[in-house]
């Protein structure tokens, strides 16, 4: 089992390519889950499934709840100063359904959370397929809801300036700097 290199995340001026260069890690990393599982059956915590289970984790750990901090600190606020009032309901409509779909989400990821630490510390453990199937459909239920909906509309409302301000909060949250540099 090998891990694929992920492809190159966009640069915080480019705020909502960097969400999306998210949702490749997160399809990517649930694919992994899903081999892991396979893998650990027949082979065990061997160096492979270790370090696997390291990535996996690192994406639930630390991205997803950066990106989650994104979308509803700053791209939902965003939004809701922007868009016309007849699309106001449309946008807490969707803030709604993205924070159950994000709820749930972390929920399955806690359940399956235990036999990964354990994999990445080297014990033997068994991944619950069908927890790591939930995780999956619900992974992949956000991220195309906030594809289709969340970033559609951010495209069709967000001026550069709103997206700077998008890109420059993001690159806060995770101590980087902002590529053209100081505002």
């Amino acid at each position: 089992m090998t891990l694929r290199a992920a492809p190159p995340a966009a640069a915080f001026d480019d705020p909502l390519g960097a969400l999306q260069a998210l949702h490749r890690r997160l399809e990517s990393r649930c694919g992994l889950l899903e081999r892991l599982a396979e893998h650990v059956g027949r082979h065990g915590s061997d160096a492979d499934a270790r370090a696997t289970a390291g990535h996996v984790m690192r994406c639930f750990d630390e991205d997803c709840p950066l990106h989650d901090a994104d979308l509803e600190t700053d791209l939902l606020p965003l939004l809701r100063a922007a868009v016309p009032p007849p699309e106001q309901a449309r946008v807490e409509a969707l803030a709604a359904a993205l924070a159950a779909l994000h709820a749930d989400a972390r929920a399955a990821y806690d359940a399956v959370r235990p036999p990964l630490a354990a994999i990445a510390d080297g014990r033997l453990a068994k991944i619950d397929r069908a927890l790591a199937g939930r995780l999956q459909a619900l992974c992949l239920a956000r991220i195309e809801r906030e594809q289709s909906e969340l970033l559609a509309l951010a495209r069709a409302h967000l001026d550069a300036a709103a997206l700077a301000r998008l890109g420059r909060a993001m690159a806060a949250r995770r101590d980087a700097a902002y590529p053209s540099g100081p505002e």
